[in-house]
């Protein structure tokens, strides 16, 4: 099976039940399904084909989605090309994956431009349905954090097999309304709004990702879901009125474990029914944790899903003990066994069955996973490696201190020291948060210098970006 075919047999059964909401849009799954053959007979018609792989260089919109399900209808392999990339990374980007062709935003003097009377339900041509489900379906992307981004060749057949399994730990149904606030460029995000439309779900896009409009597509669309990133669930808390969101049963964030103080303060001012979970592109979704659990485990990313290994090893693959902090790895069946047209990436993470992504941390006797820092983050002074994991803890347990980021520099060309960046939520000297910190961590460990910024450097993905806080001290631009 395809997902156009998935997608259509939940036409067939949720018919009228809406399926794409936004502002001044509002079409039903049957409306939806029309949609995606009028668009993706019109993709045909411009030269679009079965198997090609297809960049989409467009922001995230109701527009962006349909394209990329009328692309999966016509059997083409999509790719995300992010339209404010420079014109040399697109171009690398379509060498490396073998883009020759990409449909951009409406508006943009492309040969190949998304049409918004795609969006209109109205009756149209109905090409043939691709055959079978080990099709291409999508070049998922990494984060790109150290250079081009890399991709994995996702199936019609794998990405089916991910959404079940996402929709069984999730547990959605077709009384659902996920609001759509992540970037359809996250293969998460993707895949978790396809898991609420093969169910008979809805999706619903905020007319911006500002915190005022995703309130207000909460309340229009009575939203049960809700996808954000930590960084979000801070403005949230920051942000909401007084009586939270009581209609939304799910907030899930991704990035890894949040801070105690801000589950509490999230729970307290958004809803209790927060959820954490963990995952990696080149997988899908590893690990959960529902309310329950960030009770009583708040520093864990969850427990693994069914069907996931995981393992913690030393630096010559050998398993730790339970419990032990190592270089952390995993497995499922079905998965992808290698990097698209990147051999030399491909070795390096994807080494003896298992995908190794690069995170460091421990799995407990229970089975819970716990992220606690990352391989190339251990820093490098003078020969000394230093983890910056246990310094930031120290920092972020100050009350001034809302996340903190410590890195190595060398300003001035001088020799390399270590400095933090850190976002406030009051005013505090920056002597006595360093004084603070030696007291936890012990005078060699704490930063020379704490610069206070409005918000930390990071990609699409969540991911702090500690190399560019390094390059601002290289350039004197605190």
């Amino acid at each position: 099976m395809t997902l156009s075919q998935a997608l259509a047999e939940a036409a067939r059964r949720h018919a009228g039940r809406p399926a794409l909401l936004a502002p001044a849009l509002t079409l039903s799954h049957a409306q939806l399904d029309s949609c995606v053959v009028r668009a993706a007979a019109e993709l045909m018609a411009r030269g679009i084909k079965p198997a090609q792989v297809v960049g989409v260089s467009m922001h995230t919109s109701p527009l962006q989605l349909l394209t990329l399900l009328a692309l999966a209808h016509v059997g083409a392999c999509s790719v995300h090309v992010h339209p404010d990339h420079p014109l040399a990374v697109k171009r690398a980007l379509a060498q490396q994956f073998g883009i020759t062709a990409v449909v951009c935003d409406p508006g943009m003097k492309a040969p190949l431009e998304a049409d918004p009377a795609w969006l209109e339900a109205k009756p149209g041509a109905t090409p043939a349905l691709p055959a079978g489900g080990d099709g291409p379906w999508r070049i998922a992307l990494s984060s790109g954090t150290t250079g081009l981004q890399k991709g994995v060749l996702i199936t019609h057949a794998d990405a089916l097999a991910e959404i079940a399994r996402m929709s069984a730990a999730e547990s959605v149904t077709r009384d659902d309304v996920l609001l759509c606030h992540r970037g359809l460029d996250s293969n998460w995000a993707l895949r978790t709004v396809l898991s609420h439309l093969v169910c008979g779900g809805a999706v619903a896009f905020p007319a911006t990702r500002s915190a005022s409009h995703l309130l207000e597509a909460v309340k229009r669309h009575a939203a049960t879901r809700l996808m954000v990133s930590p960084a979000y669930l801070r403005d949230l808390v920051e942000q909401l009125p007084g009586g939270g969101l009581p209609g939304v049963r799910r907030i899930l964030i991704g990035g890894g474990a949040l801070p105690a103080e801000l589950l509490a303060l999230a729970a307290e001012r958004v809803t209790p029914n927060l959820a954490t979970g963990y995952g990696i592109t080149e997988i899908g979704t590893l690990a959960l944790a529902d309310r329950a659990l960030l009770a009583r485990a708040p520093a864990s990313v969850g427990g693994l899903l069914p069907g996931v290994e995981g393992e913690a090893v030393d630096a010559d693959d050998r398993r730790v003990p339970r419990g032990q902090r190592g270089i952390l790895r995993f497995r499922r069946p079905g998965m992808p066994q290698e990097y698209f047209r990147h051999p030399e990436a491909s070795a390096k993470m994807f080494r003896h069955g298992w995908f190794y992504p690069g995170d460091v941390g421990r799995i407990d006797a229970e089975g819970l996973l716990y992220i606690e820092g990352r391989v190339d983050d251990e820093l490098n002074l003078g020969g000394m490696k230093i983890e910056p994991e246990p310094i930031e803890q120290a920092l972020r347990e100050h009350a001034a201190v809302v996340e903190a980021a410590v890195f190595a520099a060398a300003p001035d060309r001088g020799p390399p020291a270590l400095f933090a960046a850190a976002v406030l939520r009051t005013a505090v000297d920056e002597k006595d948060l360093i004084a603070h910190c030696r007291s936890r961590v012990g005078p060699m460990y704490a930063p020379v210098r704490i610069f206070f910024v409005e918000q930390l450097p990071r990609n699409d993905a969540g991911k702090l970006l500690r190399r560019e806080l390094a390059q601002r001290v290289g350039r004197r631009v605190p």
